[in-house]
């Protein structure tokens, strides 16, 4: 544009003319073993950095591709359960041997269960979302795998590093569910409390609407690891609703989420 025939890395600027950066990289700090003009250390062949940022560390970057495939993955199975029932209800709108009453209560059954893989399927797209999201993000943001008991939670470094720490159980669904709040974060729908490293405030969504987000993906991922309620059963991922929420009781019978607002 205007002339400058430049490439835009987000981060810096390339000139093609000259096959280099006009600045140096703004995680430079970071390398001090490379030079600060370098690209993707010297491996453009095998690296990409479109953005100039990064996760954490590269083991953090790791476990957000493998996230990312796996999830994938989840979500084309969603996409042929959800082919299947669509030609099947196709073939008993067709049948006709079948009576109306016989196939309108077919076909509703089929419904149902189009519009719950459907929107399993829409929310493992979210996930995937979230860590593109992450990935792609100013915020530098980490992994961590707590320990068995302790619950998982989002937590900011105490250190002045603007560091975002992903707590987690070491599950697809835990790190899944614990993203999506990251995700929120960085998005600015929610926030951290004033000279809090892990307490944070619904901003454009309530926390309650914050958790059932998270919750519905880590429903689509794994309905098996969602927690008791007294709110009433999982039928459905529709389930998720603020009465089971706050329903939700721990091994000591508390409800850590009776007061979310």
């Amino acid at each position: 544009m205007h002339g400058l025939n430049m490439y835009d890395y987000s981060a810096r600027y390339y000139e093609p003319a000259i096959g280099r950066f006009t600045t140096v990289d703004p995680l430079a700090e970071k390398y001090y073993s490379w030079s600060p003009y370098v690209y993707v250390g010297d491996n453009p062949l095998k690296r990409i950095d479109p953005t100039g940022m990064e996760w954490l560390t590269e083991k953090d970057k790791k476990a957000a591709e493998n996230m990312t495939n796996s999830l994938t993955k989840l979500r084309d199975n969603r996409n042929n359960d959800i082919n299947k029932a669509t030609a099947e209800r196709d073939k008993i709108k067709n049948d006709p041997k079948m009576s109306q009453k016989e196939k309108d209560k077919k076909n509703s059954a089929l419904d149902n269960k189009i519009n719950n893989l459907t929107t399993e399927r829409n929310a493992l797209e979210t996930s995937i979302s979230d860590l593109n999201i992450l990935t792609n993000s100013e915020t530098l943001y980490t992994f961590n795998k707590v320990s068995e008991g302790t619950t998982p939670y989002l937590e900011r470094s105490s250190a002045e590093d603007g560091v975002i720490i992903i707590n987690h159980s070491g599950s697809l669904e835990n790190k899944g569910h614990e993203a999506h709040h990251a995700s929120q974060y960085d998005q600015g729908k929610v926030k951290f409390v004033a000279n809090k490293t892990n307490e944070v405030v619904g901003v454009s969504l309530t926390l309650t609407q914050a958790e059932i987000g998270a919750y519905m993906i880590q429903y689509s991922i794994n309905k098996g690891t969602m927690p008791p309620s007294k709110g009433g059963s999982l039928n459905s991922i529709f389930s998720i609703t603020d009465k089971w929420l706050r329903g939700i009781y721990d091994s000591k019978g508390n409800f850590p989420y009776k007061n979310h607002y």
